[in-house]
């Protein structure tokens, strides 16, 4: 029995799996040109087990070789999926997993061997990426999935035939915040350029978006002449001591001799927003009617803000994602109109089937209360949330 089975027969499937997993095959069946499963199922549905009968069901009967990617809007919808059936391979981001050597994250802990060019005997991180790559049924979640698709080719290699998507509604709106690029006043000054009043001036002077495409040039030059910089003044791969007893990264990032491993992580997101500019300059050349420059005001830091976004996501959803599987299906409570979401997301209609159900809960246990408190905008959300503290106890209570 296969890992999926095992999974599959600890719980009792229910008929509205049973009868979505039925219309899948007779698509399967009799309509083999069809590469993409639109299914509208509301929240009781059951989409995370009747992904796994997908899987089970493309790997015993279409593709016994087949590999199967889930990716999830969140962590937390993640750690559902992960903890109820074992066959799923997890992986998350380096900051989620703990570094035994160094008493901190794995991302922390990898900063610090670059640092001293070394390595932990075992990394935790790297034990979950590997066994994502080789696994059967990989998940991770949407910002990971896309980082990796993005800007690491290595993910690439794993050449899974599906793709099952919860929440798929976030789908292309995450895509966008990937693909858009903001750089503030308070991002250049966190990243200490050598440079950063002369740059400052420079980005204040953006008005258009050719001026935001000219000023981006400029600080990737900067950026590269600072990540020289900063690693000319670094201590030449000469191993920072720490006492063994309290070796963490606290007590390393406390020491004033050990100022090396705040540079180096700096240098490492430099090396990202370089990344970044390069994949806007890529896309925005091959269609720069696609872009908007976007203004906004950060109550916060009290600076105007600028960003170039998207004005649609699906060219690059199909570059990076559709194009990469030979099937596709994409669960969410809101898809709602077949045409309009395959439009939105650059899907092939033709090739696009769409399954509804309604909800499975009755009516009369589903009402909507309004009950208007206070206002959420950013600097008044304070104030409602402790009036929400009484509401929320007697709804739980």
């Amino acid at each position: 029995m296969s890992n999926i089975k095992r999974d599959l027969g600890r719980y009792t499937t229910r008929p509205v799996q049973d009868k979505a997993l039925n219309y899948i095959k007779n698509v399967m069946e009799n309509k083999k040109d069809n590469k993409f499963f639109l299914l509208n199922l509301p929240t009781g549905s059951g989409k995370s087990h009747l992904a796994m009968m997908i899987s089970d069901y493309y790997i015993s009967n279409i593709n016994k070789n087949a590999n199967v990617d889930m990716i999830t809007p969140g962590k937390l919808l993640q750690d559902q999926y992960s903890g109820e059936y074992d066959s799923i391979n997890d992986l998350k981001g380096k900051e989620n997993y703990s570094c035994k050597q160094y008493d901190c994250s794995c991302a922390q802990g990898m900063e610090f061997n670059k640092l001293n060019k070394t390595s932990c005997d075992f990394c935790p991180y790297k034990d979950a990426r590997t066994g994502y790559m080789n696994g059967r049924v990989s998940l991770t979640n949407f910002h990971l999935y896309l980082i990796y698709k993005i800007y690491a080719n290595e993910v690439q290699e794993r050449n899974s035939n599906i793709l099952i998507i919860d929440e798929c509604h976030e789908l292309d709106e995450i895509m966008s915040d990937f693909i858009s690029i903001k750089v503030t006043e308070g991002s250049i000054k966190k990243l200490k350029y050598d440079n950063e009043n002369e740059i400052i001036k420079a980005l204040k002077k953006v008005r258009t978006i050719n001026d935001y495409v000219f000023f981006l040039k400029y600080l990737r030059d900067e950026s590269t002449k600072t990540m020289e910089s900063m690693e000319k003044s670094m201590m030449g791969g000469r191993n920072i001591k720490v006492d063994k007893r309290d070796l963490t990264i606290g007590s390393i990032l406390d020491k004033n001799d050990n100022k090396d491993v705040k540079i180096m992580k700096m240098i490492t997101d430099m090396g990202q927003q370089i990344l970044k500019i390069d994949l806007f300059t890529t896309e925005y050349s091959e269609n720069p009617d696609n872009w908007v420059l976007e203004a906004t005001f950060n109550e916060k830091t009290g600076h105007k803000e600028l960003s170039l976004e998207p004005i649609w996501a699906y060219d690059y959803l199909d570059k990076y994602v559709w194009s990469k599987y030979d099937k596709v299906f994409l669960m969410s409570g809101t898809i709602l109109d077949k045409n309009l979401f395959s439009e939105l997301n650059g899907l092939d209609v033709d090739k696009t089937v769409y399954y509804s159900v309604p909800s499975p809960f009755p009516i009369q246990n589903r009402p909507l209360y309004y009950l208007p408190i206070g206002k959420m905008s950013y600097t008044k959300k304070e104030e409602p949330f402790e009036k929400y503290k009484p509401c929320v106890s007697k709804l739980l209570n």
